[in-house]
């Protein structure tokens, strides 16, 4: 049977009729084979894939409710079970006049068949009668309004509800079903819906996770995922289970925990404000206390009138009833509280864990945690919290784009969207707009939290990846000697190796004596160095370190820039022999490991795709069979995983004459670069890297300063790795904006003022003008909301002298050239020496002002030639929907005074840029919030021909900064940013710190330290997510900080001092830095390249702050061990430290330069 859909001829009274299944369907259309309700009125009349899914879901889930429904039986449904029971609420309360019957009020909990009943039956039939020309008497208003709230619905209720809705409100069925049955993606839509007569439609999807101590699974099914929502056992959380013999009790237990998958979704439809239907979907079976319960009385305490109490605003209801959008947004407020108290009560949960079982509280318990235990601990804790960050992040991205492109709040907090600017009078509706915005705060301060819980339980992965016995917390995380312990710190390392092969591998009978490989066959003293920057010189070093050369060749091995890849090529080669497989399926087994201490490669037995063994056994296999020689120590059985270490004599005889050889290049590979890889002296490709871009004469805005941070860090990774980059700082140096400006010059401009601080005085004048503009701005916004023509508006003051100049600017005038050139000069000049203090040195200053005339016209010739372009009321347009591309809606061109858009001038600007530099790929480090203005320019250079520039062009978005420091908040310029830093700094350095502090406190040390808190703070957060700066954490000197990092290297100059001038590497006693903290400084520096390469493909910063981080925990660990011995008459393991810190330093500094910072010099 044929959906119905816009076009359908239905009559009037059968749009109007209260239940879909009453007079629109005949008996013969039912008795249809192929009938069905659910396909006739969720599907719409232009089919998709999308919507083929959502019927055939919802069939499945509401499998056998007809019968039910039409029996009043018990039926057992596919989503239906004993343990979760539907349960329902209805009201029909109505305004009507007196002498009209009252209204019906159901205060009794409703099962899944007696809501269908009451719909069909009682509600309907009154509340929406068909003469729509009713007029009440009395004068009083005539108000209809459904409220439908069910919770944990199940396929007798959805088909209940399809059954029984009006025609008119099919298209917020279809959202509000579809999005609750088909995935949990957060929706806040209200919009104006385009279903025959046109109705309003408030259409609200609010996924979350929620924390309880019930163990409730959702028996409802879904065919093709399962169940509907998911529940997570967490008793992973309460590792130690503990329990007294002699009482049964748990003292250390946090007592069962469930994290539940929850969706509440909610849609409001009318057609008037007097006439509408709200239906709530929501799912709190998880709760001990539930908002409705099976044969319980609704409270009836007198709170509301007759005693109703409403379970969609969890409120008494309140004397007669609301308008919709208020009531609407009344619920969205209140279920945003509710999900924020849900993320606290999980980040609770996971916090206490953190607290009762971390190293420092293990040791009061009864029993002991093994090396195991704590791994699956911390590793499916730190699975959850990014499952739940993520749920959050996704939720705070809608809400901002409601609040963004709907609410629109204005500077004076009035809300300026369409659809919410006569809800200012309304006091229920603006305290839930002011709600909504602190649940928004809320949200990102949980996600905060539970983020900085994830950072613990990842170092704790990182520390304990060693399966010695857990220690006291602050020997974790400082690592130092226990100055009780009489112990050497060589037998100390000894034992560690024993306790790692007996924790991982004793039980399975694997490594029975623990295998030492002798010294005897190495010469450790007089190893000649070699040129390690070729093949040639690393096979020389190789034989003299006692391995087999050549280096085993693999397919994507590159021994030259990563010296993991060495290790990876011998152990590839040893696999290979073992197992017999291909050589690229034995070199793609192996991978490089994430966390300190837990090997350095893993094998990954089911990437070896043996068929007659399963993973597990494989794995012991293999610990049985691998050699236990250079360069490989005892291999580590773990799951389907086999983790190898490095051995300590190889690692640093390799490794410090590698990074020495290399030195700022370490980390790299310039070869990525090349046009051709095998011609190393080939040309190199070109990326042009735009960032920053402020625009001239106005605010340094926030968003211009992390663009600042990104792209230097994006610019900078490129040129390590052989690129010619060609770094742009695109101003905003073109446009109506500065026609304005020039307005204002001629009013409130002084040369004198000028010639003292040109820049400060250009924004004086631009705030001054702006002010002045504002009542002619608000006279045209509100012509236009009225739907009046505002030309005669813009033609004439400020507007109209605001135009007139740019239009001179546009026809080359000299004079209004000349007065632009003062004001771009002034600008760039003052940037210039700004940048600079941060570290950046643009290429370019390049602008819009910059895009040349004939480009402008070669793109418009291509628009007309290509049937692209549009005249629309005297401007040009491309309307996208036109093009394959309804996204992307319609933009304008040029305008019809013929001045150009800001898309023209963009698009006229890659040409103009390609001409001149022949890029290989152009990278724009701009706003999310551009994304559609750069889908708009790729997508015009297809349309014209030009896909290979669209193909080379990069947008390389970021999140906004939501909350800014108080130093921050009055900023203008960016030299007001970076004064801000050295202030933090200075209030946030430490004065009596337990630990010493190595960065002095000049000025220039003070500005360096605090611009690297703020340069790690913003870089440790992925580039799309939102974050408020957090003083403490910009001034901290432990954690992965600015502070920390730099310290650390103020630390290390300290100790290097006057001491690196004689290392030769080809004399070191190599066999001084075979300890534990050595090798594990050394096992963090091999990782370099790897990090280095991983954070290149994706460009995001953060997983090099990570690394950074864990180099600096190791190195100030064995500095503070290296200070408490006594290092007289000693100086063969003298020197051999100081070329370990030497080369330490030299890859801090690799990382800091990196990331766009100066490392700290005093």
């Amino acid at each position: 049977m044929a959906a119905y859909s816009p076009t359908t001829d239905i009559r009037r009274k059968d749009l109007d009729h209260a239940s879909f299944e009453g007079t629109v369907l005949n008996d013969e259309q039912k008795k249809e084979p192929s009938f069905s309700y659910i396909r006739s009125y969720i599907l719409p009349y232009s089919r998709s894939r999308r919507w083929e899914r959502v019927v055939r879901l919802l069939e499945y889930f509401c499998k056998g409710a007809d019968v039910s429904l039409d029996h009043f039986v018990t039926y057992q449904l596919p989503g239906q079970s004993d343990q979760h029971q539907a349960t329902a609420w209805v009201s029909d309360r109505n305004e009507i006049n007196q002498s009209s019957s009252a209204p019906s009020n159901f205060e009794r909990v409703l099962s899944a068949p007696e809501l269908y009943k009451v719909l069909q039956q009682k509600v309907c039939g009154m509340a929406f009668s068909p003469n729509r020309d009713l007029e009440p008497a009395n004068n009083t208003a005539i108000c209809r309004a459904l409220r439908i709230y069910i919770n944990h619905a199940n396929g007798l209720c959805i088909l209940g509800l399809i059954k029984t809705a009006p025609l008119w409100q099919a298209q917020g069925f279809r959202e509000l079903l579809s999005y609750y049955v088909l995935t949990p993606k957060p929706r806040i839509r209200v919009y104006q819906s385009s279903w025959w007569n046109g109705c309003f439609i408030m259409h609200f999807n609010i996924p979350f996770h929620a924390i309880s101590n019930s163990d409730r699974k959702d028996t409802r099914t879904i065919r093709d995922k399962g169940e509907l929502r998911h529940r997570f056992d967490l008793s992973f959380l309460d590792p130690s289970n503990s329990t007294d013999v002699r009482t049964g009790d748990r003292p250390g237990s946090i007592g069962p925990a469930f994290l539940h998958q929850v969706t509440c979704s909610f849609m409001l439809t009318g057609r008037s404000e007097s006439d509408w239907t709200a239906v709530c979907l929501n799912e709190d079976s998880f709760d001990d206390q539930q908002k409705l319960n099976t044969d319980d009385e609704l409270e009836t305490d007198g709170l509301g009138p007759d005693g109703e109490v409403d379970p969609i605003l969890d409120e008494p209801s309140l004397n007669g009833v609301h308008l919709p959008r208020p009531y609407g947004l009344a619920f969205l407020a209140n279920q945003f509280v509710t999900v924020v108290e849900h993320q606290w009560d999980i980040e609770h949960q996971f916090g206490e864990s953190l607290e009762r079982n971390s190293p420092d509280s293990v040791g009061e318990l009864p029993g002991q945690l093994s090396a195991k235990d704590i791994k699956q601990w911390t590793r499916q804790s730190v699975n959850r919290l990014e499952m739940v960050r993520n749920s959050i992040s996704i939720l705070v991205g809608e809400l901002d784009r409601f609040l963004e492109l709907q609410v629109i709040f204005g500077q004076d907090d009035i809300p300026r969207g369409p659809l919410f600017q006569s809800l200012v009078d309304d006091g229920l509706a603006m305290k839930s707009l002011k709600s909504l915005r602190e649940s928004r705060t809320d949200l990102e301060g949980v996600e905060r939290a539970l983020e900085q819980l994830q950072v613990r339980f990842e170092r704790i992965q990182s520390e304990l990846g060693t399966a010695k016995r857990i220690m006291p917390r602050n020997q974790l995380l400082r690592r130092r000697p226990n100055r009780k312990v009489a112990h050497s710190r060589e037998i100390k390392a000894c034992a560690s190796i024993i306790r790692l092969c007996v924790f991982w591998a004793l039980g399975s009978g694997l490594c029975p004596s623990v295998y030492f490989q002798s010294d005897n066959h190495l010469s450790p003293h007089f190893i000649a160095v070699m040129a390690t920057c070729t093949v040639n010189g690393l096979q020389d070093l190789l034989g003299k370190a006692g391995l087999d050369t050549p280096v085993p060749d693999f397919p994507g091995s590159d021994i030259v820039h990563n010296p993991q890849d060495i290790f990876r090529a011998y152990l590839a080669d040893t696999l290979q022999k073992l197992v017999e497989v291909d050589k690229a399926v034995a070199y793609d087994a192996i991978q490089p490991s994430n966390m300190t201490g837990m090997g350095d490669l893993v094998i990954v037995s089911p990437r070896l795709r043996l068929k007659d063994i399963k993973p597990k056994d494989l794995v012991s296999d293999l610990a049985h069979r691998l050699p236990r020689s250079p360069p490989f120590a005892c291999p580590i059985p773990d799951g389907i995983h086999l983790r190898v270490l490095s051995s300590p004599n190889t690692l640093s005889r390799l490794l410090l004459p590698y990074v020495h050889d290399r030195g700022s290049s370490y980390g790299y590979d310039a070869s990525v670069g090349l046009v051709d890889a095998d011609k190393a002296e080939g040309p190199r490709k070109k990326v042009i890297v735009e960032f920053s871009s402020p625009n001239m004469a106005s605010e340094f805005q926030v968003s211009h300063l992390r663009s600042a941070l990104i792209g230097a860090y994006v610019a900078n990774i490129h040129a390590g790795m052989g690129w010619d980059v060609v770094k742009m700082n695109y101003l905003g140096d073109w446009g109506k904006q500065i026609g304005l400006l020039a307005a204002g010059w001629q009013r409130f401009g002084s040369e004198e003022e000028f010639q003292k601080a040109p820049l400060q005085h250009l924004l004086q004048v631009n705030h001054k003008i702006e002010e002045l503009f504002k009542p002619e701005q608000e006279e045209c916004k509100t012509a236009k909301a009225e739907g009046k023509d505002a030309t005669e508006i813009e033609s004439r003051g400020l507007y109209a002298e605001r135009d007139v100049f740019f239009k001179k600017m546009e026809d080359k005038d000299p004079e209004a050239i000349a007065l632009w050139q003062r004001f771009r000069d002034a600008t760039v000049e003052d940037y210039k020496t700004s940048y600079a203090r941060l570290g950046i040195q643009f290429d370019e200053y390049s602008g819009e002002s910059q895009v040349s005339a004939e480009s402008i016209q070669e793109i418009e010739a291509a628009l007309k030639e290509k049937g692209v372009y549009e005249e629309h009321e005297g401007a040009w347009r491309i309307d996208f929907a036109n093009h394959d591309a309804k996204g992307l809606s319609t933009a304008v061109v040029r305008y019809r005074n013929g001045t150009t858009s800001y898309l023209l001038r963009d698009l006229a600007a890659v040409l103009d840029r390609y001409k001149a530099h022949s890029f290989d790929k152009m990278i724009y480090v701009v706003a999310m919030e551009q994304e559609m203005h750069f889908h708009r320019v790729t997508k015009t250079l297809e349309l014209i021909g030009r896909k290979d520039l669209a193909e080379k062009i990069q947008h390389v978005p970021f999140a906004k900064i939501t909350g800014l420091l108080d130093q921050f908040k009055h900023a203008q310029l960016l030299s007001d940013y970076i004064d801000g830093c050295r202030s933090v700094m200075q209030a946030g350095m430490p004065e009596d710190a337990e630990d010493p502090v190595f960065v002095t406190k000049t000025d220039q040390s003070l500005e360096s330290v605090g611009l690297s808190g703020l340069f790690i703070q913003d870089l440790n957060h992925k580039r799309t997510t939102s974050y408020a700066c957090d003083a403490k954490i910009m001034t901290a000197f432990e954690g992965e900080t600015g502070a920390a990092i730099q310290n650390c290297y103020a630390r290390l100059l300290t100790t290097l001092d006057g001491k690196t001038d004689d290392i030769d590497y080809g004399s070191l006693d190599y066999s001084q830095l075979e300890t534990e903290d050595y090798s594990e400084v050394l096992r963090i520096m091999a990782q370099f390249p790897d990090t280095t390469y991983a954070s290149f493909k994706t460009l995001e910063p953060t997983a090099v702050i990570i690394y950074l981080g864990r180099l600096v925990d190791q190195v100030m660990v064995t500095l503070d061990d290296d200070d408490e011995q006594d290092w007289t008459d000693r100086e063969g393991a003298m020197k051999a430290r100081m070329a370990l810190y030497e080369n330490a330093r030299q890859v801090l500094e690799n990382g800091l330069r990196m990331l766009g910072l100066s490392p700290w010099s005093g």
